[in-house]
């Protein structure tokens, strides 16, 4: 029951027992994180096996070099610690990397540690010994240190496979500096966004993704962004011309930007979230033109809106917005994102089921029928943002269904409605509704609601999945037939859903197109800075 601090290679880990509910409640309770899955670190590939599925392609990334964290279908009955990943189907797993590790499991009667990062929430992981001392003293039984100092902090990196195809989570450890390399790119930087962010730091048509930083909406997070850019930048004797960042004005990062730019004495390019999404896959794959999905949950949209569902049809340096999801009220902005009853309220708010839906869950409201009546005056109102996201309709299906109604947690809501459609059969189907390159959301929604009881909520789940993908992917067809476009690329953090992925792609493929996805980088926001640079290097500046 005992929790240790371990110095490692890149920063601190906090190590407890797989197995002990109290010390990871505990652990919880200090962190702040209430349902956030656990990494875990286990003593070889046979105890893995023990809990979870491993295929021969996940074992060989499990055992390469690098030693990534990867993510795993955890098996029924499995005899880890429920509070490990609650409500997930799949967890997170590494092997021993350093001799350190191995001499712990040599001596330990546990073979399978929690090793989660050593910091504070919304902080960067801890480096320095007497800095962990203070800050891990209320939760800490031990620590278990070094003599080597650690220069530059770096997460482990975290890897799935979706569709057959290993995706970056987390590219960090074991995979930075590596370039992509990339032909005609003048020397620029990018600054990524606000959540999960990397920098991008090009020199001699090379593109170097920083580690990963992580949420840099406060000052410790974007501190250590200036500092890993700042290392990049002399690492290879990047002589920038420019700095690209996000299009959404009061970004820490687009402030940085303007302080780069004053540095350097070097222009500064605003690029749209989707486009840099997209943009990072043409980067990859040397596209010059494409018809993009990029599917997420937030990016500011050029009339300043909440995007996050968009098609978009990019050649070269310029996109075009071609299609979209329904743009649905959005009520709060960020708070309509952690409790997702907002969202229902605002899609059913025209129509006849919403009143019935409320009588069943104002408890989903923090402050009940007097928060639904400033809700339902602030829609007649019409004083709110109009937000076409894909990741807010999956966790608005996950409330209706009592999957999650709280994110407490980036994904939260979508990620266990995906758990929950794993289970199901596929008996039950919905069929996108498309107008004039639009997926229409409420009839989806009102569908839903219509036949709860009447089907499984696996099988709902599934559909909803299901008729999204077919919908995103079958706008994405048709514009590119219209445009004559052969490739066909896909990213947003929607894309490690292996249920959409695998249903965009076949599509996508049945149509004779092929489709195209980050390799080299996050398909999340970790893939925002690669496409703001290659932009910004490639034809903004030129």
């Amino acid at each position: 029951g005992k929790i240790l601090a371990i110095k490692g290679v890149g920063g601190f880990h906090i190590a407890l027992s797989a197995y002990d509910d109290d010390a990871i409640l505990k652990i919880r309770g200090w962190k702040g994180r209430e349902q956030k899955p656990f990494a875990l670190m286990a003593k070889d590939i046979e105890t893995i096996k023990t809990f979870a599925y491993v295929d021969e392609f996940e074992e060989k990334i499990l055992s390469s070099p690098s030693k990534p964290i990867v993510l795993l279908d955890l098996k029924e009955g499995y005899s880890i610690s429920k509070y490990v990943s609650p409500g997930l189907h799949n967890v997170g797993v590494m092997l021993p990397y350093t001799g350190l590790h191995l001499l712990i499991f040599s001596e330990s009667k546990t073979n399978v540690l929690i090793m989660t990062s050593g910091n504070l929430p919304s902080e960067p992981i801890i480096i320095d010994e007497k800095e962990a001392l203070k800050k891990f003293s209320q939760i800490v039984d031990y620590y278990l240190i070094h003599d080597r100092k650690i220069l530059y902090r770096c997460d482990d990196s975290v890897i799935r496979k979706v569709d057959g195809t290993a995706c970056f989570l987390r590219r960090s450890r074991g995979f930075v500096p590596e370039p992509l390399y990339v032909k005609g790119v003048v020397d620029v930087l990018g600054v990524g966004g606000e959540e999960n962010v990397t920098g991008c730091v090009v020199s001699s048509d090379k593109m170097y993704l920083t580690q990963y930083i992580g949420d840099v909406e406060n000052i410790e997070t974007l501190e250590y962004l200036k500092s890993a850019l700042k290392r990049m930048i002399n690492l290879t004797a990047c002589k920038p011309k420019a700095v690209a960042h996000d299009l959404h004005p009061t970004f820490n990062t687009t402030v940085y930007a303007k302080e780069l730019s004053m540095q350097y004495g070097i222009p500064t390019f605003p690029v749209q979230h989707h486009h840099a999404h997209i943009a990072s896959v043409m980067a990859e794959h040397g596209l010059e033109e494409t018809v993009g999905i990029a599917v997420d949950g937030f990016g500011y949209g050029l009339d300043g809106n909440a995007w996050g569902g968009e098609i978009l049809y990019c050649e070269k340096g310029r996109f075009e917005r071609v299609g979209h999801l329904e743009e649905q009220p959005y009520l709060g902005g960020d708070l309509a994102a952690k409790y997702p009853a907002r969202m229902v309220l605002s899609i059913l708010y025209k129509t006849p089921y919403l009143d019935k839906w409320l009588n069943h869950n104002i408890q989903k409201f923090p402050h009940g029928s007097r928060e639904v009546e400033i809700l339902k005056h602030q829609l007649e109102s019409g004083n709110y943002l109009l937000t076409s996201s894909f990741g807010r309709i999956l966790d608005a299906v996950s409330t209706i269904l009592n999957v999650c109604h709280v994110r407490t947690y980036e994904g939260e809501p979508a990620l266990k409605l995906e758990s929950l459609a794993k289970k199901a059969v596929g008996h039950y189907r919905i069929e996108p509704v498309i107008e004039n390159g639009v997926l229409l959301t409420t009839p989806l929604i009102e569908n839903v609601i219509e036949n709860l009881g009447k089907f499984p909520l696996t099988e709902l789940a599934y559909a909803v999945e299901e008729c999204m993908a077919e919908g995103v992917a079958g706008i994405a067809v048709e514009k590119a037939k219209e445009y004559g476009v052969k490739a066909i690329s896909f990213s947003g953090g929607v894309a490690y859903n292996e249920h959409i992925s695998k249903t965009v792609r076949s599509v996508v493929e049945s149509n004779n197109l092929k489709l195209y996805r980050n390799v080299y980088a996050p398909a999340g926001d970790g893939c925002i800075s690669l496409g703001q640079a290659y932009l910004a290097g490639k034809y903004f500046l030129s």
